[in-house]
């Protein structure tokens, strides 16, 4: 009996255990949790894994309650874009790395593998351009979709026609002078 007595004296009380956001039961979180739960997985970067540790609750639970909720559905959403914008700085940073050619390089191969490079010819062409879908009882229907046309008009950068403009009086010059 003293040996009991010990181990719960040595055990924490529920309420110090307890997480704000967790109630009694995991089986219901309150739409007033939502908004906590927001600003946790905010600190957090999206991770749901550390996040139902912080909470003490199933991070299957807890996955599929922010999946129920549209606002926090978007949240997520959010925070991944936010990575995104990250690492695109770090490769432009690593890009315009003039101490480091390594850096370069390495900044250089990931950019031609991005979506952008693939249109110029570089890297893996996308994966997403089949279509397949059952249609009767054993076969499958395979389709080929063209990937988003980028007809833009104009300069991308206000700079560059001028440079542009430049460039063909040049070409154009040097294509007289040929003759």
């Amino acid at each position: 009996m003293a040996k009991n007595a010990g181990t719960r004296a040595r055990q924490k009380p529920e309420s110090e255990t307890a997480s704000p956001l967790a109630p009694a039961k995991a089986e219901v979180l309150m739409q007033d949790d939502a908004e906590r739960l927001r600003a946790l997985l905010i600190e957090l970067n999206g991770n749901i894994t550390k996040a139902a540790e912080r909470l003490r609750v199933d991070s299957a639970f807890l996955r599929g309650f922010v999946d129920r909720i549209p606002r926090l559905r978007l949240t997520l959403a959010e925070i991944m874009e936010r990575g995104v914008d990250q690492a695109v700085d770090i490769l432009y940073e690593g890009l315009g790395d003039q101490a480091s050619f390594q850096n370069r390089f390495y900044s250089a191969k990931e950019m031609l593998k991005s979506d952008a490079g693939r249109r110029r010819g570089y890297g893996q062409p996308a994966t997403h351009n089949l279509e397949i879908k059952p249609v009767a009882r054993g076969s499958l229907e395979i389709k080929w979709i063209d990937p988003p046309k980028h007809d833009l008009e104009g300069p991308l950068i206000e700079h560059e026609e001028q440079k542009g403009e430049a460039r063909l009086d040049q070409e154009r010059k040097d294509h007289e002078g040929d003759r």
